[in-house]
Order: C-alpha cells, then sequence, then structure tokens
C-alpha cells in the first residue's frame, strides 16, 4: 500500500476517534510530510465520512520556508472512499476559492522552491504523487499563478477569473477556462481523457484550443486502437510577432515575424515520434524526433532542419 491511501485511511480512522482540532492537525502533519513542504489549515475546518471522504476549510497554505507557494481562501474536496484502496484515487469534487500559486525559485541557487534544494530529500516527487489522482469535477473561482521570481527580471502573472472541467457521461473530462496572461486575454475549451484511462476506453477523439490574445493553440487526438495502444495528437500554433509574445510572458526571443507551426505525435506499442514542421519567426522549421520512451530518453533520435533568420 502507498502512502497515499495509507494517508487517507489514516484520516477516516481519525474522522470517527478524534476532536475536529486533532483531526486537522493530523491531516496537516501527513500533507506536510507527502509534499516536504509545511501544509496548514486556517479554520471553518469540517471533516465527514460515508461512501466519500469529504474535507472543508478556510485558510490553506502550502509554504516552503517563508516562501507560499500554494494558497486559498476556501477549499472543498471530496474523495471516493473505495478508490482510496484500489487506486487511483477519485477526487470526486475539487473547489477552490481565491487560489494562488508561486512558482519561485531561490535566487542564490537558482532552485525551485517546489523542488527543494535536492530533489533527492523528498521521499516522494510532486510530479509522482500528480499521477495518483483522478479528478471528476474541478471548479476554482479566481486562480492567479505567478512565475519568473528568482530567475526572471520581472516576475509575470497568469490571472485566470474561472477554471472548471467535468467529467460527462462519457468519461471524457469538458474544459473550460478564461482570464489574463500579462495583459493578452485568455480562453480555453475543449474535452480531455486523463491519462491513467487513456487505454482503458474504445477508440475516441478529444481536443482542446486556446486562444491568447491574437495567438490560437489547437490540439486534437485520437486513440484509433486501444489494444496496440495507439494515438495520433495533431497539434498547431499560430499568431503574430512571436518575438513579442515570448519577450512578453518572460521568455525573450530576438526573432521577429509570424509564427505558424504545426505538428503530429504518434504514440504506440513500441515507442513515440514527435513531428514539427512550419514557421518561427523568420525561420523555417522542419524536425522530428523518437524514443521508446520520452520520459526516460531511450532509443532518442531526432533530426532538425532550420533555415532562414
Amino acid at each position: 500500500m502507498t502512502i497515499l491511501p495509507l494517508l487517507v485511511l489514516v484520516i477516516a480512522s481519525i474522522t470517527l476517534l478524534a476532536s475536529p482540532g486533532i483531526q486537522r492537525w493530523s491531516i496537516e502533519r501527513y500533507v506536510s510530510a507527502i509534499t516536504d513542504k509545511s501544509f496548514t489549515i486556517g479554520s471553518d475546518y469540517q471533516l465527514s465520512l460515508g461512501r466519500s471522504v469529504t474535507m472543508s476549510a478556510a485558510g490553506i497554505r502550502l509554504q516552503d520556508g517563508q516562501e507560499v507557494l500554494f494558497a486559498a481562501e476556501q477549499l472543498l474536496i471530496e474523495v471516493d472512499l473505495q478508490s482510496v484502496v484500489a487506486g487511483p484515487v477519485v477526487v470526486e469534487r475539487l473547489h477552490l476559492v481565491g487560489a494562488e500559486f508561486e512558482f519561485a525559485a531561490d535566487p542564490e541557487t537558482g532552485v525551485s522552491y517546489w523542488e527543494g534544494e535536492d530533489e533527492g530529500d523528498s521521499e516522494i516527487g510532486l510530479a509522482e504523487i500528480s499521477g495518483w489522482f483522478v479528478f471528476n469535477d474541478v471548479d476554482i473561482n479566481k486562480l492567479v499563478v505567478r512565475y519568473g521570481e528568482g530567475w526572471l527580471e520581472e516576475p509575470r502573472v497568469i490571472d485566470l477569473a474561472r477554471v472548471a472541467f467535468q467529467e460527462n457521461q462519457s468519461g471524457y473530462a469538458d474544459v473550460e477556462f478564461n482570464g489574463n496572461w500579462v495583459g493578452y486575454p485568455v480562453a480555453g475549451k475543449g474535452r480531455l481523457a486523463f491519462p491513467v484511462g487513456i487505454f482503458e476506453r474504445s477508440a475516441f477523439e478529444k481536443g482542446l484550443e486556446v486562444t491568447i490574445g491574437p495567438y490560437l493553440i489547437k490540439a486534437s487526438a485520437e486513440v484509433s486502437d486501444v489494444l496496440r495502444k495507439t494515438a495520433e495528437i495533431d497539434y498547431s500554433i499560430e499568431g503574430p510577432e512571436v518575438g513579442e509574445f515570448l519577450t512578453r510572458i518572460g521568455f525573450p526571443l530576438t526573432s521577429s515575424g509570424a509564427v505558424d507551426l504545426e505538428g503530429r505525435l504518434l504514440i504506440g506499442a513500441e515507442g513515440s515520434r514527435l513531428e514539427v514542421k512550419g514557421n518561427f519567426g523568420k525561420l523555417a522549421i522542419v524536425a522530428w524526433a523518437s524514443a521508446t520512451d520520452f520520459e526516460a530518453w531511450s532509443d532518442l533520435a531526432f533530426e532538425l532542419d532550420v533555415s532562414g533568420g
């Protein structure tokens, strides 16, 4: 049994046996241990146990020393109890109000506060933690994401008025969000399938379309053969003055001109292949890369052809 199922079972036991104060202290302690950060719950704490474990609270904070990495004015989370043992953990509802994320780095070491001074210090990484969960209903009213402190001359802010996705009757998640990114209006809408179940259903299609000011990003995917675990993901991005856009969001580039790129990711049982072609500013790009496992960089091969400038 992994530490997360153990955590939720411990919480369930505490719910029946302990006072609210001890319950809250226990949750703070265990979440802090899992994330290797300081997790605190402010007020209005309530925890109930039934077919699911439901917790609501106000004043949630996750910190690394004095650096606040995550905060929320209000939180409601409901977890299916059976899934805690069977896995992956199914979060039936996650509702947040006034959520803030901070992606900053130590100015002396350049290391992200999310990673810590040594990634090996944490028993379990945040990437692994994210793979434990499936979310059925997420609704965030007011989400602010700050990034760049410690590694950009001036930090940037993504300010989203609302982020929501909800699993529909077909088992996919309908996604929608809108807001502002460094002065660009942002909007997104689409249908996604969670990676945990991508090959557990019959062949399907999914897609996402995002606009960032004058820029349009599209992605669509189709699982064509569930048994062979093959999928095709097509994507494209187009818009004016790519140099201005990247500089504004914090990744300056001297190249000027429009961006018009398209590509495809082919996923198969024996490996994956990524293809991209088009114009990036004044550069004409044709490239491909293949690997049996991109995450592990296994049997990696690639070719890049760039002209112009």
